[in-house]
């Protein structure tokens, strides 16, 4: 009933419409002050003195000859490199400026109030006073096809020529009045002057005049352009006509009637501009019957009277703003449907276009969105309710399929909504994405309750984890030539749809992140997945390329991938939309180039917010049948047209501007700069002149002398060295503009560090012979002294050696002798007494031969130690009927070993044999000596009954007293044994510590 009611509605009311038809194709006549919405190519940037401009009173504006754009006003001029605003001309008479002027020449012209005109030529300045003139106030200036300059003031014009003297015209001369206005260069050798009482053209200063327009009142700018006409701008709007005089067809009678004009400029592109007292601007394209497109005020521009206007080499529009400051009119790439199209919410998700060719828009939160005439209109709320309109999807079979995000699923066709809800089957009310597939099957993915298909008429159950499917917020969808359906869910990875089945990739088999939130199949049958936090990745040959931000994707939040029709891919981002060459994708993914280098479109293309949409709903993009990309931001719809896009291919000119060292700032001239002598710290400030989008401009250099790397600077505007040794050196520097063009040739700067007086070469050489010399003979000195200590520390030594030699003769000859005869007698006293006594006198001899041996320089070797230690082990084992074997690996027999550390080492080796026969039990002892030339490693291992090594550590000092005495020695003991196991003594001995 309600659609019936609706359709009666609309048949009462088809009379109205067909008339408003009728009159909306036959529409208005197209008259100057308008323009369409589609004709927009420009957006709005502004600079006041709060930016760093010297003052907001602009009078002129100009691209000057050094790349800079110059701008002047009532008090002060600078040159802009689109970064930093440089005042200039402190030197001049004063700082009100009203008019600038390149000559073909190369010098600048700037005309001042009361103060004449200045010519700036290599730096050099030179200035014409006013009693050189025909006034003091210069007003207007313009070139000759011959290079003289015409300079207009207020009493008059005054004719620079190149070398000549200078001509004045007045009144007397022909002029109508003395009061200039506006000069302008015209067509051959013609100038073209707008005085208060009429305007004239003069050829070789010939004048033909005619009085001016009545309906302009007064005349305050005048142009030729291209086609012949000429274009006056007055007080009460804009005029034309032909070079004698008579009215032209367009703008004849006048047009912006009751709008002042006050500044006409002729593009170098084709057309010219007009501004506006009131603070607007209008731009004609040329030809016959050409609409002027407006901006004004309600697009951004400040209300304030636009008296100069000028067009860069990029396509930028520049306005001097008497009163507010500098605007710029920038080319914008990048159309914009926003709130103010009638989009019913700033955040747009699915944009689709369905069999008739309409556009379409689910936005967050809002009802859906259908473009009518140009501007977005609200439909279905009647259905959607209050819910959101979060995806959409257009059918090939016309229907169109609406998800919403608590409402459930809705399918428009033929005039009639369908409903899909709980009651339908429908898992979760939620829906997050929608994909139709090659065989017509619809596809709908939802928050929680997983994944349904349309087919046949039919809603299908849900399909989750248990069926191969990784459900959750099911975001995406893309099927590629297999006819394989690849399943994204921002959270939980990958699935695909093959052979009737669904399946869950594999750890092997899936991208590395599981935050997915696009997918896209390219013309390569490349799968792309876009995810929240690592950028894309690309399933190419059954493996993945990651492309993020280290890769220059531009963010790693990645809403979304277009391919256009040229195979260029573009990919929405958190920070705007990368266009990306196929050929640098392969590139980089088989290493031979570092960057994708994309060109990124952002705000100064013309987006309002360069972030894509996002935030739980399933932000998609669009190639219509035009082959138009569609991206859905967070503030409105870009669209981006490729067969049109144009890439700034202008190369920047970069210039070094300025060098800072030992706290001074000094400007560059001539391309070389000399600093003190040290080598102190040096700063280099250089710029790159683009100025279409300044802050994407890019630097490198190097200093081939140091480097002949190129070192990547990014958008930092200076270079730091915090020392140069003396020479002479090249610095280097290159810039690429927005796009990645770089400099056609680097801006080069011959830095010379000069060297102290002690640093020069001739002084250096004197001191390095000098210091020769005095090596030489210094050594020389030092090698006498070493020979004569060496020769008396060998003396020393010999002499050393010799008294341990006679100690140890005169203890075994004299005192082993008498011990041994006290034995003797021992035996034949009592058996009890005597017995102790030949005992006593044993252990006598025994140290005495054990001091003998350690007091003599003969057993100052390894193999003298183990020698000794063998027999004395076997005699001593042998007397406590214990087993000894013995294994040697000597490496280096001759290695020495200090009498210090041999007497250490045999009283440890000693205290270990002793060990064994008081508390072993053993009956066998293994005795191994090893040596290198390193070391020396002595072992005694038995089969006793072992103990506890950490009990008996903690309880007395035997074992302590072994370490610390090999320790002493420059070795180490390590002690293994354990109840049951037996006993090793392990000494290791740097034979290298012992021989220093």
């Amino acid at each position: 009933m309600a659609i019936a009611r609706k359709t009666m509605s609309v048949l009462n009311l088809l009379p109205f419409l067909l008339v408003f038809s009728a009159i909306y194709a036959a529409g208005p006549a197209p008259s100057p002050q308008s323009h369409a919405r589609s004709a927009r190519k420009y957006s709005i940037d502004r600079w006041t003195i709060e930016d760093g401009l010297p003052n907001n009173a602009l009078t002129a504006v100009m691209h000057g000859p050094d790349g800079y754009l110059w701008v002047a006003g009532l008090a002060g001029a600078a040159r802009f490199d689109g970064v930093r605003f440089t005042p200039i001309l402190d030197s001049l008479p004063n700082a009100h400026f009203r008019a600038l002027l390149t000559d073909q020449s190369g010098s600048t012209w700037i005309g001042m109030v009361g103060a004449g005109l200045a010519r700036i030529k290599n730096g050099h300045v030179e200035v014409l006073r006013p009693a050189q003139l025909a006034g003091s106030e210069v007003r207007s200036l313009a070139e000759s096809s011959d290079g003289r300059i015409w300079v207009g003031t207020e009493s008059g014009i005054s004719i620079v020529g190149p070398g000549g003297p200078i001509a004045i015209l007045r009144k007397e001369q022909g002029l109508p009045g003395n009061s200039i206005r506006s000069i302008a260069r015209g067509s051959g050798a013609g100038v073209w002057i707008a005085a208060d009482e009429g305007i004239c053209e003069a050829r070789n200063q010939q004048l033909r005049c005619s009085p001016s327009p009545r309906a302009l009142k007064q005349v305050t700018s005048i142009i030729e352009d291209r086609e012949g006409r000429i274009w006056l701008g007055g007080a009460d709007g804009l005029y034309s006509m032909k070079t004698d005089f008579t009215p032209a067809f367009e703008c004849a009678a006048g047009c912006f009637t009751g709008r002042s004009v006050t500044s006409l400029f002729l593009s170098p592109r084709n057309g010219f501009w007009a501004g506006f007292d009131d603070g607007g601007v209008a731009r004609n394209s040329g030809g016959e019957h050409k609409s002027f497109d407006e901006y004004g005020p309600q697009d951004g521009l400040v209300a304030e009277s636009v008296v100069a206007i000028d067009e860069d080499a990029e396509g930028s529009v520049w306005l001097a703003a008497l009163n507010g400051g500098l605007e710029r009119l920038r080319p914008g790439r990048v159309t914009m449907y926003t709130t103010a199209d009638g989009l019913p919410a700033k955040v747009v998700g699915s944009i689709v276009q369905d069999a008739g060719g309409v556009i379409w828009a689910g936005s967050q939160c809002g009802p859906v969105s259908e473009l009518r005439d140009g501007r977005f209109v609200p439909r279905f709320a009647e259905y959607t309710k209050e819910s959101c309109a979060l995806a959409m999807w257009a059918a090939r079979d016309g229907s169109l399929w609406i998800g919403t995000d608590h409402n459930g699923l809705f399918r428009w066709h033929a005039g009639r909504m369908e409903q899909f809800g709980a009651g339908s089957g429908l898992s979760d009310l939620n829906v997050r994405s929608l994909f139709e597939d090659r065989d017509g099957v619809i596809w709908i993915g939802t928050l929680q309750g997983g994944l349904h298909k349309y087919s046949e008429g039919r809603l299908s159950r849900a399909y989750g984890r248990a069926d191969g499917v990784a459900a959750g917020e099911l975001e995406s969808f893309a099927q590629d030539r297999q006819g394989r359906l690849w399943i994204g869910s921002n959270g939980n990875g990958l699935s695909v749809y093959e052979n009737g089945g669904f399946r869950i990739l594999g750890p092997a088999e899936s991208p590395p992140e599981n935050d997915i939130s696009g997918l896209f199949v390219d013309s390569h049958d490349d799968l792309w997945v876009a995810t929240d936090r690592s950028g894309l990745f690309r399933r190419h040959n059954n493996k993945w390329d990651r492309f993020g931000p280290e890769q220059g994707i531009g963010d790693r939040l990645v809403a979304g991938i277009l391919e256009d029709r040229q195979g260029t891919l573009w990919v929405s981002t958190a920070k705007g939309i990368s266009r990306v060459e196929r050929s640098r994708i392969e590139e980089v993914a088989e290493g031979r180039r570092a960057s994708l280098d994309p060109v990124i479109l952002d705000r100064t293309d013309g987006m309002l917010n360069p972030e894509v949409s996002g935030g739980g709903f399933d932000p998609t993009g669009l190639e219509d049948r035009d082959g138009r990309l569609w991206f859905s931001t967070i503030d409105g719809i870009a669209v981006v047209d490729p067969a049109r896009f144009q890439t700034n291919k202008i190369n920047p000119p970069v210039v070094i501007e300025a060098v800072t060292t030992g706290g001074q700032t000094v400007p560059v001239s001539g391309g070389v700069f000399k600093i003190s002598a040290g080598g102190p710290s040096l700063e280099i400030s250089y710029t790159g002149l683009s100025l279409l989008a300044p802050r994407k401009v890019r630097f490198r250099y190097r200093v081939p002398e140091l480097s002949q790397n190129w070192e990547e600077a990014g958008s930092r505007r200076a270079a730091f060295f915090p020392h140069l040794a003396p020479g002479n050196y090249t610095f280097e520097v290159l810039a690429a503009n927005n796009d990645g063009y770089w400099s056609s040739s680097p801006a080069v700067l011959h830095i010379v560090v000069p060297p102290f007086w002690w640093e020069r070469n001739s002084v250096r050489l004197a001191a390095l012979l000098l210091l020769l010399a005095a090596t030489g003979y210094l050594a020389r000195i030092a090698s006498l002294r070493r020979a004569a200590a060496l020769a008396a520390e060998l003396d020393r030594q010999q002499e050393l050696e010799r008294e341990r030699s006679r100690i140890a003769r005169d203890i075994h000859d004299d005192l082993g002798s008498r011990l041994t005869r006290m034995a003797l007698m021992a035996d034949s006293v009592g058996v009890s007494t005597g017995n102790e006594l030949a005992m006593a006198a044993r252990e006598a001899i025994q140290s005495m031969d054990e001091l003998v041996w350690t007091v003599n320089s003969v057993n100052d070797t390894v193999e003298g130690f183990v020698s000794y230690a063998v027999s004395y082990a076997e005699e001593f084992l042998r007397a406590a009927h214990i087993r000894v074997r013995l294994s040697t690996a000597l490496q280096s027999p001759d290695a020495e070993l200090d009498a210090d550390a041999r007497r250490h080492l045999f009283l440890v080796f000693k205290e270990a044999l002793n060990n064994v026969v008081k508390h072993s039990g053993a009956s066998e002892v293994k005795l191994h000596f090893d040596a290198t030339a390193a070391e020396m490693t002595v072992a005694i291992v038995d089969n006793g009954h072992g103990f506890d090594v950490d009990r008996v550590d903690s309880g007395g000092n035997g074992l302590r007293s072994m370490r610390d005495r090999v320790a002493s020695a420059g070795g180490r003991c390590e002690i293994d044994s354990a109840p049951g196991t037996g006993t090793g003594v392990h000494i290791h001995v740097s034979l290298a510590a012992s021989q220093v």
